[in-house]
């Protein structure tokens, strides 16, 4: 649901200035998956006889997180993904993501009651979005954030029309940036101290 359209007359208890412009309101959650802090889980030999015996090894464990739910982030401890996935399931609700012309704002529902904001950032955070649907996760989004951590965040089951407003609207407050550190790429992120 379109929440710009259905709940616009609360935007003005989450806008901050009269130039903060909103371009896209919706729900948002967490679906969790695999989550790679570092470098991912290698096989080793000894791989197959532990799935045989049923022993659990990081290995399987992440191998059967990407098959069933696909990777929902990739960081480290105390990234700005962390930040996102904690925020979002804080919130005793479901939460909503408002994306404006200044900031990326995590909010409460607006059609329940007054929306509150649980969690905002300049939009300079959110580096880039684009829609990466799987079988039944058609709504997936995938955010690279300003210090190179991955999150993946769900919009819809089945329909997608939520996703491709919030891709759009990350286009459409997009400014033009480099990369965050030299060599930087959304599947390796930035190790801590770097």
């Amino acid at each position: 649901m379109d929440m710009l359209r259905h709940a616009g007359d609360a935007l003005p208890r989450v806008l901050r200035t009269p130039d903060e412009r909103p371009h896209a309101w919706e729900g948002v959650a967490y679906m969790a998956g695999a989550e790679r802090f570092g470098p991912r889980p290698r096989f080793d030999l000894g791989s197959p006889l532990d799935m045989l015996l049923g022993l659990p090894t990081d290995y399987t464990a992440d191998l059967a997180d990407s098959v069933v739910t696909g990777v929902s982030l990739i960081g480290w401890p105390d990234c700005l993904a962390t930040e996102v996935r904690d925020a979002i399931d804080r919130c005793e609700t479901f939460p909503y993501l408002l994306v404006t012309s200044h900031r990326v704002v995590l909010t409460t529902n607006p059609l329940e009651s007054a929306p509150e904001i649980l969690w905002d950032l300049p939009r300079d955070v959110v580096r880039g979005a684009r829609r990466r649907g799987r079988l039944l996760q058609a709504g997936r989004v995938e955010l690279v954030l300003a210090d190179g951590s991955l999150l993946r965040v769900m919009l819809g089951l089945v329909l997608t029309g939520a996703a491709r407003r919030l891709v759009v609207a990350f286009a459409t407050t997009a400014r033009p940036w480099g990369p965050p550190w030299p060599g930087a790429r959304p599947d390796r992120p930035r190790p801590p101290g770097t």
